[in-house]
């Protein structure tokens, strides 16, 4: 993707605006997407949608190119996504599911890549496609809503999951950009590795994954770990 499209789509990335959300990049050769970055798998950001395997790759930054290359003879993709060291057991299921991503992403073209909108056939925006998104997405969001709010726990807890959405909880990463603790003390408390947001402490945290994929696996649900509180409950 061109420098022009990522300073026009990444500002809008933080805010509930249908219109960068369903801007997808095409891969063609791959080498102008950037890999981890653009929108050009089924989700936004394989960074945020996958940060556990993010965490463990050697190589942060390129483009799709750089981190895969494809077969001549039947266009398939062929990755090579290096990692720091040898995968626990329960992570095996969500590297599957990172490499199932890719895979589903790339086609055996080799043109360039391009930018396609999600919600015409054709791949090309129309105002009145935007108008109907539009509404779609307002309807949704207030589903999100009533679900936290369901009356289906004790108001303490839903108290505390609203706060989780809203990244709003006193986590140590928090407390240190108010001054309250020493910014270079807001390590996990748990690894001692890696700083302590809201979705660290949740669900980014190996120890605390383990605990989800203890009760998951008890349950038989498949699930890859969340980029945030509110990918967890709408997943």
């Amino acid at each position: 993707m061109s420098w022009i499209w990522r300073n026009v789509v990444r500002p809008l990335d933080n805010v509930d605006d249908p219109l960068p959300k369903n801007l997808r990049i095409a891969v063609g050769d791959g080498k102008s997407t950037d890999f981890w970055n653009d929108h050009w798998t089924e989700v936004a950001s394989l960074k945020l949608a996958f940060p556990r395997i993010f965490e463990l790759v050697i190589r942060r930054e390129g483009m799709v190119a750089d981190f895969g290359k494809k077969k001549k003879i039947n266009g398939r993709w062929v990755w090579n996504i290096e990692i720091r060291r040898l995968l626990y057991s329960w992570e095996f299921s969500v590297c599957d599911e990172f490499i199932r991503t890719l895979d589903q992403a790339v086609s055996g073209s080799m043109e360039k890549d391009t930018i396609r909108w999600l919600w015409s056939s054709s791949g090309v925006y129309t105002p009145k496609a935007f108008r109907s998104i539009s509404v779609f997405v307002e309807e949704e969001h207030d589903k999100f809503w009533k679900l936290v709010w369901s009356n289906s726990s004790v108001p303490m807890v839903e108290f505390l999951v609203w706060r989780a959405v809203l990244q709003r909880l006193p986590v140590l990463e928090e407390l240190g950009k108010r001054g309250i603790v020493n910014l270079e003390a807001c390590v996990c408390e748990l690894f001692h590795k890696e700083r302590e947001p809201a979705n660290h402490l949740f669900f980014q945290c190996e120890t605390v994954w383990r605990v989800w994929m203890r009760w998951f696996s008890l349950w038989n649900i498949h699930v890859v770990c969340p980029g945030d509180v509110r990918a967890f409950l709408l997943s």
